[in-house]
């Protein structure tokens, strides 16, 4: 009696053991596919990809965080938590007018599966602007000379001859004169001068109107930069090192932009530096004034407690560069 007692107590604990690893069986995330192809259609519509996302493990499934790398699209899940064999749809839409041509983009979808962390899905397609801006749409002219004049020139390719393009409409910090002509059918030239009067930061948009076809937001060029002269410092940032038991040399390279440093100019180079830091003399090399930069360990220490400090490098008439110097690293 003992001995068959022995086995059928050893057959309950085997079977309920078999039991609860049933149970105890992780979530496991499958996607119906995982890339979803627009082809070519017009920039202005949006284009939606669907996925459905199914649990196919023995315990809850959590759609932790959903993200992608492009912030032309937006995300929907139904569902955020799927029981086993439950299923949900996640939809990421493309925003109409908000990326040209070919592209190639990813969303990202963490979830508790032990297995696959990370599941990418995969979004690609061709968006045709009505309106094609080469050399681009989107200029960095620079550090220019104040009293002088920017100048520029874009060709426009319309994406078919029923295009019909309305005056452009400028946005400008300075005076500026744009100058459209027709030079084909469905190509245009746009030039642009700017005059650099005054220092300060130059940012200029213009906007092109659609008149035909209708529904189509006005293309734009945008052209960025400064005017006057600017200090720069390489490297703009520094971290502390985590031994601050010495004192620690950091080398800084300093350029002026939109003029020449003359030796004049290096003697009248300042520094507005925390208490603890010693700045050597400047050495000329290749455009650049170098300088070395001694940090004692009291300032160090001081700098992790408080966090960021800045310096500050100037000249006379012009933009001073700032020098970030951060905590250690964790």
């Amino acid at each position: 009696m003992k001995i068959k007692y022995s086995i059928l107590l050893f057959f309950i604990m085997f079977s309920a053991g078999k039991s609860g690893a049933a149970d105890t069986l992780p979530p496991q995330i499958a996607v119906d596919k995982d890339k979803v192809d627009f082809g070519s259609y017009e920039a202005r519509l949006p284009k939606e990809a669907v996925y459905t996302i199914t649990n196919k493990g023995g315990s809850l499934l959590k759609l932790v965080k959903i993200r992608n790398n492009c912030s032309c699209a937006v995300n929907k899940v139904d569902k955020a938590d799927l029981n086993p064999g439950e299923s949900t749809k996640f939809s990421v839409t493309v925003k109409g007018d908000s990326i040209y041509g070919p592209y190639s983009k990813n969303a990202y979808i963490e979830t508790n599966d032990p297995n696959q962390k990370i599941t990418t899905l995969n979004f690609t397609g061709t968006a045709v602007p009505i309106l094609g801006i080469s050399p681009k749409s989107m200029v960095y002219a620079g550090v220019l000379q104040k009293g002088g004049e920017y100048k520029d020139k874009f060709m426009l390719e319309a994406e078919n001859d029923k295009v019909e393009l309305g005056e452009p409409v400028v946005d400008c910090a300075y005076p500026a004169k744009v100058v459209m002509k027709k030079e084909s059918q469905k190509s245009y030239s746009l030039e642009v001068s700017i005059r650099t009067e005054t220092p300060g930061m130059l940012k200029c948009k213009i906007s092109i109107p659609v008149k035909a076809p209708e529904g189509w937001k006005a293309p734009e060029i945008l052209i960025i930069g400064d005017v006057g002269r600017k200090l720069i410092a390489i490297p703009s940032s520094l971290v502390l090192p985590k031994n601050m038991a010495q004192a620690v040399e950091k080398q800084v390279s300093i350029k002026l932009l939109g003029d020449k440093l003359t030796n004049e100019m290096i003697n009248k180079i300042t520094w507005d530096a925390p208490r603890g830091i010693s700045i050597g003399p400047g050495t000329e090399k290749d455009s650049l004034v170098e300088y070395k930069l001694t940090l004692s360990p009291e300032f160090m220490k001081t700098a992790a407690k408080t966090g960021n400090q800045t310096l500050k490098v100037s000249i006379p008439d012009a933009e001073p560069a700032v020098i970030t110097i951060s905590p250690p690293e964790n």
